[in-house]
Formats: C-alpha cells, sequence, structure tokens
C-alpha cells in the first residue's frame, strides 16, 4: 500500500539520518516502528458499520468481508459517515 504522511522537517531528517546509519531505509524504520507501536498497544474495537472519524478526513468504516459499503461511491461514504456521526 502507497501512502503519504507529512513529518517535522527535524524528525524526518533525524529519521533518514538513523536510518542510513542503521544500514536500513527510511521505509523500513517506519515499517518496523509500527509495528512496534501497533504491537505494544491493545486493540479497541470499532463496532461495525461505525463510521471511525478520529482526525481522518477520508471515511473509514468497520464492516464484514463483501459487505455493500465496499461498492458505495466516496460521497455515499461521506454522506454515510456523517449519519453515523450525527446518531453517536
Amino acid at each position: 500500500m502507497k501512502t503519504t504522511i507529512e513529518l517535522p522537517d527535524e524528525l524526518g531528517l533525524e529519521a533518514k539520518r538513523h536510518a542510513l546509519e542503521n544500514g536500513t531505509t527510511l521505509r523500513q524504520l517506519v515499517i518496523d516502528g509500527l509495528r512496534k507501536v501497533m504491537q505494544a498497544t491493545p486493540e479497541k474495537s470499532i463496532p461495525a458499520g461505525r463510521a471511525y472519524a478520529q482526525k481522518v478526513k477520508t471515511p473509514f468504516f468497520v464492516c464484514e468481508p463483501n459487505a455493500p459499503a465496499s461498492n458505495l461511491s466516496i460521497e455515499a461514504l461521506i454522506a454515510l459517515q456523517e449519519e453515523s456521526l450525527r446518531e453517536h
């Protein structure tokens, strides 16, 4: 999966330097760091069908595989997210 993240300039430079000094890549450093944090943090369950909106601009829903939401347009997902947020 490709994604874009924004880092503070100082942290980005420090991370690149750390990767170089340790014979790895920034990509691998991020992968390792994410895995470490995720393993150390207990998972919180999100009720199926409820929008997850915590500083996330793109709607994110937890649902069963092949759920109807997987075929919705971005406009329909945003409307569903707004509805879910109004209800909770």
